[in-house]
């Protein structure tokens, strides 16, 4: 594929992952890792009162914007609205889940759960790599797929790192996806440049720098 965004092309690798393309073409079955099977016990699907609360989707708040096939393809007519139903407003896991607490530990966000996208498609790239001779650079896979989920809302940094450290494990750290999940991220307690001390400096611990960022982005939502 030689055209078309960063939300296009992962699509279309998804939609080849969600289709079995790959398993047939690679002569495999792709199940989730145990890992991720037992952390979804805890999953469960949102009220549809919260959900609706969060659609539709407008237009102007896709970043980066829409292309003119996005736009032919998801656009409601006559309207600023996209069909897209973003992974939060479907899925969500409860605070008291282990997932979350462990989050509270480390400093990791957690939305939907560690990305079984991620895992699959970094393994149908490693695939593609070794069926067609080319070599791909699986550390700009790994930022590929956190561009695309963090702009789409359907993952947080936390769950593509992660996904990724656990799929790379399985390979004995042959690609180095290392993760370092830990509250490292914060920034140092007093005043940031500007003279002004952090939210919640001295009272408690703050928001990562890997989190903050994702409050901005929305759009479509691989599965």
């Amino acid at each position: 594929m030689e055209s078309g965004n960063l939300r296009e092309q992962m699509a279309m690798l998804w939609n080849g992952h969600d289709n079995a393309l790959f398993d047939v073409l690679f002569e495999r079955f792709s199940v989730y890792p145990v890992e991720i099977e037992i952390e979804r016990r805890d999953r469960r699907a949102v009220a549809d009162a919260d959900a609706l609360r969060q659609l539709p989707v407008r237009e102007g708040d896709i970043v980066p914007p829409l292309s003119h096939r996005e736009r032919d393809f998801s656009g409601v007519p006559d309207s600023d609205a996209v069909v897209w139903r973003p992974a939060p407003t479907a899925m969500e896991y409860p605070l008291a889940s282990g997932l979350h607490l462990a989050g509270t530990r480390t400093g990791a966000l957690i939305s939907t759960g560690t990305s079984g996208s991620t895992y699959f498609l970094l393994r149908t790239a490693e695939d593609l790599s070794i069926r067609t001779g080319t070599p791909v650079r699986v550390d700009l896979m790994r930022l590929a797929l956190l561009g695309n989920m963090l702009a789409t809302r359907t993952h947080t940094f936390h769950e593509v790192m992660s996904s990724a450290q656990l799929w790379d494990t399985e390979r004995d750290d042959r690609y180095e996806l290392r993760y370092a999940d830990n509250w490292g991220a914060l920034p140092p307690p007093g005043p940031d440049r500007r003279g002004d001390a952090p939210p919640g400096s001295g009272t408690g611990r703050t928001l990562p720098r890997r989190n903050r960022s994702q409050r901005r982005h929305s759009g479509r939502s691989a599965p």
